[in-house]
């Protein structure tokens, strides 16, 4: 799954793409976990499709306090329109190991759909990293490795 430049050499999809088909074809739980998040629109639309499906959806999201100063909101407030829709997690600071440079980031990206599917990415849930910067991708469907990120998450 890719975000950038195209290239005739290797047929790739685009992030955007693999977002919304996950989010469509989710029927259980639709897990999505990103360090920055904004201008999203039709992410935000996906995400409410699939809570009116009765989709469990859950937000683990980087906040602007445990960021430590590395994001300048919320991660939560792109999604805030589907706030009633959808469950939000975060990962306290005063749970992350201290590092010589200050604490650990919850920097993870990645999405889970119904412990069937798995996409872990470099994009974080911003109009950049959907649209404009390279980033690189691996969808995994079916096998142990959705249900174990599930695990993980939950």
């Amino acid at each position: 799954v890719w975000t950038g430049p195209s290239s005739h050499a290797v047929p790739v999809r685009r992030t955007t793409e693999v977002l919304v088909e996950l989010a469509r074809e989710a029927r259980v739980t639709l897990w999505l976990v990103s360090f920055a998040a904004y201008r999203v629109p039709l992410l935000l639309a996906e995400v409410a499709a699939a809570a009116g499906r009765g989709v469990d959806v859950r937000l683990v999201l980087e906040t602007r306090e445990d960021s430590g100063g590395a994001l300048h909101a919320d991660a939560a407030r792109a999604f805030a329109p589907v706030a009633d829709l959808a469950r939000f997690y975060v990962w306290p600071l005063e749970q992350r190991p201290a590092t010589p440079s200050g604490r650990s980031a919850m920097h993870a990206k990645g999405v889970v759909v119904d412990d069937t599917a798995a996409f872990v990415t470099s994009a974080n849930l911003t109009g950049q990293g959907l649209g404009d910067n390279m980033e690189l991708g691996l969808l995994v469907r079916g096998g142990p490795v959705p249900r174990r990120l599930a695990a993980h998450w939950r």
